[in-house]
């Protein structure tokens, strides 16, 4: 249900048709994960 929202959210916002939407959050998800990756390894922390 919540994903459900989430996903109507991103439609509204990149204005992608529904077969585009699993490739635009796998690519999300990739882009979020390197950020965390790339802050971990940071030394400012």
């Amino acid at each position: 249900m919540r994903e459900r929202n989430i996903i109507r959210q991103l439609r509204e916002m990149l204005s992608v048709s529904d077969r585009d939407i699993p490739k635009t959050l796998l690519r999300f998800k990739r882009e979020t994960e390197e950020m965390k990756k790339e802050l971990e390894a940071s030394p400012s922390n």
